[in-house]
């Protein structure tokens, strides 16, 4: 009996791989469906209100630190910051996007002492979020053409091509700006630039 079931571990293990596959495949579906939902409600102009940066910040954070699995570490500098006015949903949603591609970054670019940083600041109207990785980078052209729809700077099969497209198109939504600085095997710097909501 043993004999026979010792028969079934390579299959098991090929099974494993299999589904692990079908599952990887099933989240970049479901990813860029997200995200080209999220880029039609933009269009359609959903309705906004006051959203705490922080919250949504810290958020996405946990849900990074569950994707880093030991791969890097985050090192976060988070203040509180005043409310700025956006569709519900839509600011956690651009964190995510940024927190993946960093991870993705730092993963394609193999072991070593990685980090990813997260800083905070209020800069006159305007809150500052900074998101850097010591991933792989990108070079100066793929920088330039990094917010165009379905161009990614993954693998192939790695990444949907529309993450920062659906980025630039929230925070621009909210009169904001987002930058894009990176060099080739030291890492990105992502910077947002979102104006502080005043009541009316």
């Amino acid at each position: 009996q043993l004999h026979q079931l010792l028969q079934y571990v390579p299959r098991m293990a090929e099974a494993r791989v299999m589904l692990d596959e079908l599952e990887g495949g099933a989240e970049k579906i479901s990813s860029a469906g997200r995200d080209l939902q999220t880029l039609a409600r933009r269009g359609r102009g959903g309705k906004r209100k006051p959203i705490d940066v922080s919250v949504e910040l810290e958020t996405a954070l946990r849900l990074g630190t569950l994707k880093l699995r030991g791969k890097a570490s985050i090192v976060a500098n988070i203040s509180r910051l005043p409310k700025v006015y956006m569709e519900e949903g839509a600011l956690i949603h651009v964190f995510n996007n940024l927190l993946s591609n960093a991870v993705q970054a730092i993963a394609a670019k193999g072991p070593g002492a990685h980090h990813i940083s997260v800083d905070t600041a209020l800069e006159g109207d305007y809150v500052v979020i900074e998101i850097r990785d010591s991933g792989i980078g990108m070079s100066e052209t793929m920088c330039r053409r990094a917010f165009q729809p379905f161009v990614s700077t993954k693998n192939p099969g790695a990444g949907t091509g529309v993450g920062l497209t659906v980025a630039r198109q929230v925070i621009e939504h909210a009169g904001g700006t987002i930058k894009l600085e990176s060099v080739e095997n030291e890492g990105t710097t992502v910077t947002l630039e979102i104006p502080v909501y005043e009541p009316a």
